[in-house]
């Protein structure tokens, strides 16, 4: 294997190929993050604990009974909710479509001084186009997305060039500038492409939050 190898993989054929694979990457990846969430809720068989935790006056609730709510529905959710955002929570006209709103939509949102809503923690664009809804910051993490896969992708290249070649233990004609044995360009390689893919897999995962969160400030207005 010589010199060809890294500057063959820049074909239109084979970044074409990475686009398409990345494209159709975003649906699964957008269905795994659902059903993760999915999964590890978890669900109270026996729904007296919730009931006995929120039986006494919520309005003038102790430590106690704070704690315990926090804790339950912390389980319920895999997520660390406060007494006031619980109590907020509670009020929706549907309180579990609104937990889930707010557990999937919590990077953008947050508890309002007054303790009586939940507002954005910034501020955010939502676009209609007809009947669709753009978020530009959608738009941000699929842009990231595509930048950190891509680079990524290509991140592997070297690791495969020693893999291929075998010159684990002695300096690659093709990365002697570097002056490192083919071990440690191999180990670089594949830990500074993984740390890219894991956060393109994060910045996908993070789309259709925002969207989640809009829904839940717009259930919210409901609220007095």
């Amino acid at each position: 294997m010589d010199k060809n190898l890294l500057s063959g993989a820049f074909t239109y054929q084979t970044i074409g190929a990475i686009i398409a694979l990345m494209t159709v990457l975003i649906t699964f990846f957008r269905y795994l993050s659902d059903f993760h969430f999915e999964k590890n809720k978890f669900r109270h068989k026996n729904l007296e604990i919730v009931q006995a935790t929120l039986s006494s006056n919520s309005n003038k609730a102790s430590l106690k009974q704070r704690y315990l709510t926090e804790q339950v529905f912390s389980l319920i959710y895999r997520f660390n909710f406060s007494y006031d955002e619980i109590s907020v929570l509670l009020r929706y006209a549907n309180p579990s479509k609104a937990f889930d709103l707010f557990v999937k939509g919590a990077p953008y949102l947050k508890l309002s001084n007054n303790m009586k809503s939940i507002v954005f923690n910034g501020n955010y664009w939502q676009l209609k186009l007809w009947k669709f809804k753009l978020y530009p910051r959608d738009l941000l993490h699929i842009v990231r997305y595509f930048i950190l896969g891509f680079i990524g992708t290509y991140t592997f290249a070297p690791a495969i060039y020693v893999f291929d070649s075998g010159k684990w233990f002695v300096v690659p004609e093709i990365f002697s500038f570097l002056g490192i044995h083919g071990i440690f360009i191999f180990t670089i390689s594949v830990i500074f492409g993984m740390a890219l893919w894991a956060l393109a897999f994060k910045a996908i995962r993070s789309v259709g939050k925002i969207s989640d969160a809009f829904e839940l400030i717009e259930l919210g207005k409901s609220l007095k």
